[in-house]
């Protein structure tokens, strides 16, 4: 007898769980059998229940005794293809969205006056994601992805008839999905930035979520994390944790953005990546991660630092991370940004002269990530050298230090720009310079 099995499929992971209508998880009902000696996973459609999906599992039984094919899922409804839409656009494959397969080779404005009051949901979407083609391809598809649910939950319809209620339909219909308040706060952020995009100024939504904190790994995770880690995961990660950068900084960094001779690696914008917010930066590097680098160098191809095995960036550092850590025993969420906050904390713990603190600053010296603001640090105790300032026995090299008072304000303003708090970096600024400048003795003085 043909068997089908009901499994649950749960929200934004590819994890699958056998139906139990006792647990039920925020998600999409499957159901596994063989056609014509294939394993087949149906998805049903969305707003399906347990009941709806035991009930379809029966007919499929029923179809497969009396040797009728059960026929292959239908593909979800959406918006119908433009018929002005040429193939250049982008085609997300991860989420089948047949209707990203295409959109406008060129950008075309928004329609003024009567047009205006003419323009259905539909045609303004697609004008939307055509201006914003140009953007990285996780944000084109992650734009495509909120304006395909926002017009799944209020259909089509003239753009100008858009109330408020509307959008506090599509929050009811992401709450019955199991999102968490934060993602349904940035969805309708998305979905406000394209109305007002057409002018729509007036409707808005705000909805509130609480902040979560960011924690830093403990010393003895990453000791677990790096004793666990092949040579591949131990370098790919040191380099995160010694860096501070992002995902896609890492992902994207060449050899020629990194500085054997001055230990600095080159955050800056190339022909197929952009940085946040079109910043470029340096970021010093330890001496121990300059040295794995360079015989790294010798034994790898092409010109990325961390290829994946086809040369391209590697876009599954997260999953590599996450499987790390369930070899090394260790529970609790693990994330690559997880790295940017350690970072932070190890600054922070070395400019106020608690380095001691951590295992990692006593293995590695007390000149590990010294000077986030230069390219060296401060010896506590160092006789001064020529062309150094010295002051209280303190010897200071380029690129600044200072008591612990002004360390710290260094590493609250370092902190504060991480998490692009610009109210606390105008706040600490002045008082950073105001401390620094009574402190370090001009160059002009004798030094004793």
């Amino acid at each position: 007898m043909a068997k089908i099995t009901v499994y649950l499929r749960k929200q934004g992971t590819r994890q699958y769980v056998l139906a139990d209508p006792k647990f039920p998880y925020p998600g999409s009902y499957v159901l596994r059998y063989r056609r014509n000696g294939k394993r087949v996973w149906e998805t049903l459609p969305d707003g399906t229940t347990y009941s709806d999906a035991r009930h379809t599992a029966v007919e499929r039984e029923c179809d497969l005794l009396n040797g009728i094919t059960p026929p292959k899922a239908a593909p979800a409804p959406s918006r119908p293809t433009p018929a002005s839409a040429t193939t250049t656009g982008t085609y997300d494959h991860k989420r089948g969205n047949t209707w990203l397969k295409e959109l406008p080779a060129e950008p075309t404005p928004p329609p003024q006056g009567k047009e205006k009051q003419k323009l259905m949901l539909d045609k303004a979407i697609d004008i939307y994601l055509a201006n914003s083609a140009k953007k990285s391809g996780k944000t084109v598809s992650a734009y495509a992805y909120c304006m395909q649910q926002f017009y799944r939950a209020v259909g089509n319809k003239p753009l100008a008839s858009i109330t408020q209620q509307d959008l506090i339909d599509f929050v009811g219909a992401m709450r019955t999905e199991g999102l968490a308040d934060r993602t349904i706060h940035n969805r309708i952020e998305e979905v406000v930035c394209f109305l007002r995009a057409n002018g729509m100024k007036e409707v808005k939504l705000r909805v509130r979520y609480t902040e979560k904190e960011v924690r830093a790994y403990r010393p003895d995770e990453l000791k677990a994390l790096f004793a666990a880690a092949d040579p591949e995961e131990w370098v790919l990660f040191q380099f995160f944790l010694c860096s501070g950068a992002r995902e896609q900084e890492v992902a994207n960094a060449a050899w020629d953005a990194i500085d054997f001779t001055d230990r600095l690696f080159h955050i800056r914008e190339t022909a197929t990546f952009t940085p946040k917010d079109h910043e470029e930066r340096e970021i010093p590097l330890p001496d121990f991660l300059m040295e794995v680098l360079k015989r790294r160098m010798l034994n790898t191809k092409g010109s990325l630092i961390f290829p994946s095995k086809e040369g391209r960036p590697r876009r599954h550092m997260l999953r590599t991370l996450q499987a790390l850590a369930a070899r090394a025993g260790l529970v609790g969420e693990f994330g690559l940004h997880k790295f940017r906050k350690s970072y932070a904390t190890i600054q922070h713990k070395i400019r106020s002269g608690r380095t001691n603190d951590t295992e990692e600053a006593r293995a590695r010296g007390p000149d590990y990530h010294a000077g986030i603001f230069g390219r060296r640090g401060r010896k506590v105790g160092a006789q001064p050298g020529p062309g150094q300032r010295g002051i209280r026995g303190v010897c200071v090299t380029q690129g600044g230090g200072g008591p612990p008072l002004l360390s710290s304000i260094f590493a609250l303003l370092v902190v504060a720009t991480l998490k692009r708090q610009s109210c606390c970096v105008v706040a600490l600024r002045p008082l950073a310079q105001l401390f620094y400048a009574r402190l370090v003795v001009p160059p002009s003085c004798k030094v004793i």
